[in-house]
């Protein structure tokens, strides 16, 4: 086992690891009563969730890259300040705009955290305890996503919601202390190589266009914005075939061609979170809109989902130490999929109570993928390029957030009346009608039919791997 590998390492790292997720549940937990307070549409609040997911995919690469060059810990370190940074303007954001740049400053603060977490972890564990340790690691995301929704709803509804951004930025400030005392001893920068930044930008020009136009579209119109995704692919194209020329590329594309367990592991991840992560969005808005639950009494029932993979995560990353990591994703996936089926089928002819136990299951499949899933990306590449594996997966899973809110909250607002989706949050829709029941209803079960399809085409996925690359937790 590595000198490093501790308890104190893995605290430092559970830190982010919770911190991240937690504000994550938090915002979309929030939206409908920040929006209600606001009094902001439906349109301007889906930016709130969206500008935090934005910085995250855009910057991961670079921060990757940049953190395997210079540093992991230190780039983790700043992580927690500007994180801090941008939960304080939150709380004392007066208007919509302010809020919504203010989550963007955390995305960037988040997007240092996320990337690092992992990497330092897969680089100072060894392979026969790596995914334990990054069992552990997942446990805390599911943390800070459990504990989200429940402190969310009691302090709103007790002391407003700018109190949950002071509680972030308190946090986040406090774990400057720890991950300062121990895990800057783990910090073991590599060779100094130069910066391709020529071909970051041109990945976050893609990135950005792609993003912008699955945001606007929903506003604007699908055709309108076409020019954006256009945009976005072509500008992408010329990314990889610049990127396939530079000796020292910010992203190492033979990884992808070369390597069929990396590609296959992040694309499942990708699937998952585009299935998976509005779930919180779109049943907040359900449980408080629709059915009429107070906030504290919706995060309890939101709470059963992360808390099947708390008790999870670090049990299937130990098993995929022993006995590999394909079966256990694939399992996981599976039963995902089976959950949002049962969901599509009986959503409105079961009380909101009633959702606990599918919304549980849900839990249990993703606490049997990700930390399996991450093993597999982490153990297929060389320790030296886990900052650059890292940034990869999380801008997969932080794409995949990103669409899940866009395409889900489109389907939404699809199938809802005009004056609906105007006002959701802002009383007009103190009373609502039969016909706005039945619209909301009619979105919300194709979000699950599209859930439960991703999840499925996840299960076969996840079963790809590279038989050239033998690994035991493959």
């Amino acid at each position: 086992m590595s000198r490093y590998s501790n308890p104190k390492v893995l605290l430092s790292t559970s830190l982010g690891a919770f911190i991240a997720p937690f504000t994550s549940s938090v915002i979309s937990f929030s939206v409908p009563e920040i929006g209600h307070y606001l009094n902001a549409s439906y349109l301007l609040m889906v930016w709130v969730p969206m500008a935090y997911l934005i910085a995250l995919p855009s910057l991961m690469i670079l921060f990757g890259k940049l953190s395997d060059i210079f540093g992991r810990a230190r780039f983790y370190l700043l992580g927690l300040v500007v994180f801090g940074s941008g939960a304080l303007l939150a709380s004392a954001s007066p208007g919509i705009y302010l809020l919504i740049f203010s989550t963007l400053v955390m995305g960037i603060g988040g997007s240092l955290l996320s990337v690092n977490s992992t990497a330092i972890v897969s680089s100072v564990y060894p392979p026969e305890s790596r995914g334990g340790a990054l069992g552990i690691n997942a446990m805390s995301v599911y943390l800070g996503l459990t504990s989200g929704p429940v402190l969310s709803g009691l302090m709103i509804e007790f002391l407003g919601w700018q109190s949950i951004f002071l509680l972030i930025a308190a946090l986040s400030f406090l774990s400057v202390v720890p991950v300062y005392a121990f895990l800057m001893k783990a910090d073991i920068p590599t060779k100094k190589i130069s910066i391709d930044f020529v071909g970051f930008s041109t990945f976050l020009v893609s990135i950005l266009a792609i993003v912008l136009y699955l945001s606007f579209s929903e506003i604007y119109g699908w055709i309108s914005t076409i020019y954006l995704l256009a945009t976005g692919i072509a500008v992408l194209v010329l990314f990889i075939l610049y990127e396939r020329k530079k000796v020292e590329p910010i992203l190492d594309l033979r990884l992808f061609t070369r390597n069929r367990t990396f590609s296959a592991a992040n694309f499942t991840a990708f699937l998952n979170y585009i299935s998976t992560f509005a779930i919180v969005f779109v049943f907040s808005i359900y449980f408080s809109v629709i059915a009429g639950l107070s906030p504290s009494r919706s995060g309890l029932i939101l709470t059963v989902d992360p808390v099947f993979m708390v008790i999870f995560s670090p049990i299937s990353g130990r098993l995929s130490d022993r006995f590999g990591s394909r079966t256990l994703a694939s399992l996981g996936m599976l039963i995902i999929s089976a959950a949002f089926f049962f969901i599509y089928l009986n959503i409105g002819e079961i009380s909101p109570e009633e959702l606990i136990w599918p919304l549980g299951i849900i839990g249990v499949g993703f606490g049997l993928f990700s930390a399996p899933n991450t093993n597999s990306v982490m153990s297929s590449v060389d320790v030296k390029d886990s900052g650059t594996a890292s940034g990869t997966l999380g801008t997969m899973r932080f794409v995949g957030q990103l669409m899940s809110l866009a395409i889900m909250s489109t389907l939404l607002a699809e199938s809802m009346p005009g004056n609906m989706v105007v006002g959701l949050f802002s009383g007009i829709t103190s009373n609502l009608t039969v016909t706005d029941v039945a619209g909301f209803l009619a979105g919300l079960k194709l979000v699950m039919l599209l859930s439960g399809i991703l999840s499925l085409i996840g299960v076969f996925t996840s079963m790809i791997r590279d038989p050239g690359r033998y690994h035991p937790r493959r």
